[in-house]
């Protein structure tokens, strides 16, 4: 029988901090105020992006019990996906997400 290791709720939080970012990148937002704010929608996608470079970033990564190198990747596929073959479906990518970052694993936390 197969058993799906569930990852430490750490590592989940940390995850969940980087798939937030990855969504601020597309302009998805959870304040659908922003939404009518092009400005302040264009200010929360560079700052996300830029975030991505620091060593905050870097930091997180480890946290999250991921490479650097692959959260890049993933970044940079989902806001391509994003804005061609998902037609800007918010709700596919972030579920795409969930399950990408669900299978990473390894560690001691994964164990």
């Amino acid at each position: 029988m197969w058993f799906k290791k569930e990852l430490h709720p750490e590592i989940r939080l940390w995850r969940a901090v980087i798939k937030r970012a990855i969504l601020d990148c597309c302009g998805i937002f959870e304040d659908s105020k922003i939404l009518n704010k092009p400005k302040k929608k264009k200010q929360i996608m560079q700052e996300a992006d830029d975030w991505f470079k620091s060593d905050n970033h870097m930091l997180v990564c480890d946290f999250a019990n991921m490479e650097v190198s692959n959260v890049r990747m993933i970044k940079s596929k989902s806001i391509q996906a994003f804005h061609s073959k998902l037609k800007q479906n918010s709700t596919i990518l972030s579920t795409l997400l969930d399950r990408v970052f669900g299978r990473f694993t390894g560690g001691d936390y994964g164990k």
